[in-house]
């Protein structure tokens, strides 16, 4: 049993709590909480990929990906009036030449 499996164990109680809200319906105490828990439960073999693989030299965040999105997205907000066919040149040309 995984430690995340554990801690599910441990607070399962506390994650399925409800109470009833002003509208008569039941909801989630802690529904963040319940949020992260799945989010983890669901992602956990992806989580450390770049530790299994450290030879692919795969970066521990998203940083770069972001940053091209950043740039992508400004790019794009100044060539605002272009047709979607330029508009696609542009991006292929802007990552051909930036990566």
């Amino acid at each position: 049993m995984s430690e995340l499996e554990e801690w599910y164990a441990d607070y399962e109680d506390v994650l399925k709590e409800k109470h009833a809200g002003k509208d008569g319906n039941k909801h989630y105490v802690r529904p963040r909480l319940r949020a992260a828990y799945f989010s983890l439960k669901r992602f956990a073999p992806w989580l450390w990929t770049y530790e299994k693989y450290s030879d692919m030299s795969i970066p521990n965040t998203n940083a770069g990906i972001e940053s091209l999105n950043s740039r992508l997205k400004t790019t794009m907000r100044v060539h605002s009036g272009i047709t979607a066919d330029r508009r696609k040149k542009l991006l292929e040309n802007f990552i051909a030449t930036h990566y």
